[in-house]
């Protein structure tokens, strides 16, 4: 997924020794990973039980309401979704599980949600540089607002959308261009291109669009 975190989990118990030794009920075992986007996360972890409570006790907007998650049947791996949560900060979720008799000790889950990295601008200053019956050469002015330059990817009258490299580098030779060289579908005839710009975090600007006349 573009712009997609792995996080480290940190796990921990709330159960003493002799609660746990008295307890039928396994906890859920050790996470293997969570993935993340600023205000989602996915935690997977083994469990014994087809029901999971799941409560963020932590963080933004904490403690939230107990949730309850089912496996599917047979499985003994579960997966949770936490949704909503405010970007660049910490949580910590505590998980336990759940059948018809009782439930286990809980075990607590600690994650920091990405930074909220903003959207691009869409791609300025469109215009044509070179234009024949059977292609035309696009270029159009880079973002340099950005720590990083972002990709470019433009369709023609509404086809496949195909990347586009960068002209020149900012610091090369004085260029701040992105270009795009494309064949006309019909030759001697008008088309449509757009062009969008995709952050290295994976945020996509709104599309500028430029009508090319034949």
């Amino acid at each position: 997924m573009a712009g997609v975190t792995t996080l480290s989990i940190l796990l921990g118990t709330l159960a003493s020794p002799a609660f746990a030794q008295s307890n039928p009920i396994p906890t859920p075992n050790a996470a293997l990973f969570s993935t993340a986007t600023p205000t989602n996360v996915y935690i997977e972890f083994f469990q014994t039980t087809h029901t999971q409570e799941y409560q963020l006790i932590s963080g933004p907007n904490t403690p939230g309401a107990i949730l309850r998650h089912t496996s599917p049947a047979g499985s003994n791996q579960a997966v949770i979704n936490l949704t909503n949560l405010v970007p660049n900060s910490a949580y910590v979720v505590q998980i336990r599980n759940k059948t018809s008799t009782g439930a286990s000790a809980w075990f607590q889950y600690a994650f920091k949600t990405p930074v909220d990295y903003p959207t691009p601008i869409a791609p300025q200053n469109l215009r044509v540089t070179q234009s024949t019956t059977t292609s035309v050469t696009v270029v159009w002015d880079l973002d340099t607002s950005m720590a990083f330059l972002p990709a470019y990817v433009y369709s023609v009258n509404g086809g496949p959308r195909v990347g586009t490299g960068v002209a020149c580098f900012p610091y090369c030779a004085g260029s701040e261009l992105a270009t795009a060289t494309i064949t006309r579908p019909v030759p001697g005839t008008a088309i449509n291109f757009s062009v969008t710009s995709t952050s290295v975090y994976g945020k996509t600007s709104a599309p500028s669009v430029l009508v090319i006349p034949n």
